[in-house]
């Protein structure tokens, strides 16, 4: 790409329209290597892709490798790491192609004419604090946790120490996931409750949550022990959303054959995330 300066006189007219698209992205909080990364060059169409920020990953991985493909050509994506949050990413999708999601849709967002492509599952599990180390641990360990019968984690191979229960919103995507799986995390009686991983983990990292047990996406768990679980690998489907006027445009047609190729299932897999379940999308 060539980097033009916004104050060079003479210049032609896509040099214009690229120092004006520039000005225009600075003004929205975008960043000039992002702008780059877009893979924007002079009468490229650039697409943006705002929303969430767990899916940020997946999404910019995807369209790395979709960016290359021949449906893709003369097209940029964007992908900022700012996140406008899942309802920034169903905003977005009025006014562009995609935006991208940090859960499933609910049927609500759903009626309002939307439709998703799921892209991967971010890895969801539950997390100790590193003075809490744990034997593998069955579902039916989980629910005696927060269900309240195992009040000290001594009954499960760990310290003798009384079990601290860190939970999340009941609107939160994790919580939504987990608790198909572990009822008694809707009920349970919570020492402490937060937003975000990053508060789960400031607090089991501090001396308060010495003996707590929390929940999150595994990947923003650094520094802690993740419980290994017995059974099947929990994620939350994350991907992209659409407009259903945008159906049948060639470029969103495009994007969802390659988000269900085996190319795509490898990609993201040789990346340590899941494939998507799409068993959850509806038709």
């Amino acid at each position: 790409m060539k980097i033009i300066s916004p104050y060079r006189s003479g210049s032609s007219v896509g040099d214009r329209v690229t120092r004006a698209a520039l000005i225009v992205l600075l003004a929205m909080g975008i960043g000039f290597s992002e702008f780059c990364n877009a893979g924007h060059v002079a009468g490229q169409r650039t697409e943006p892709v705002y929303g969430a920020g767990p899916s940020t990953q997946i999404v910019s991985l995807f369209f790395e490798y979709f960016a290359k493909r021949p449906e893709a050509e003369g097209v940029g994506f964007l992908v900022p790491e700012r996140s406008t949050k899942h309802a920034g990413g169903i905003r977005a999708s009025n006014q562009y192609l995609f935006g991208r999601t940090g859960r499933p849709l609910t049927e609500q967002e759903k009626a309002r004419n939307k439709f998703e492509i799921y892209l991967g599952r971010v890895p969801v599990g539950f997390v100790t604090s590193p003075a809490v180390t744990l034997p593998p641990l069955t579902s039916a360990d989980i629910e005696k946790i927060y269900s309240g019968e195992v009040p000290n984690w001594s009954g499960l191979g760990g310290p003798d120490a009384p079990v601290v229960l860190v939970g999340r919103e009941k609107t939160e995507a994790v919580l939504l996931v987990l608790s198909k799986y572990f009822p008694s995390l809707i009920d349970a009686d919570y020492h402490q409750t937060f937003k975000r991983d990053h508060a789960v983990v400031n607090f089991l990292s501090s001396p308060a949550g010495r003996y707590a047990i929390g929940y999150g996406a595994v990947s923003n768990f650094d520094g802690l022990n993740v419980v290994e679980l017995q059974g099947p690998a929990l994620g939350v489907n994350v991907g992209l959303v659409v407009d259903k006027r945008n159906l049948n445009d060639p470029l969103v047609e495009a994007v969802e054959r390659y988000a269900d190729s085996e190319e795509w299932r490898y990609r993201i897999e040789s990346e340590g995330y899941f494939s998507a379940d799409n068993a959850e999308r509806s038709p």
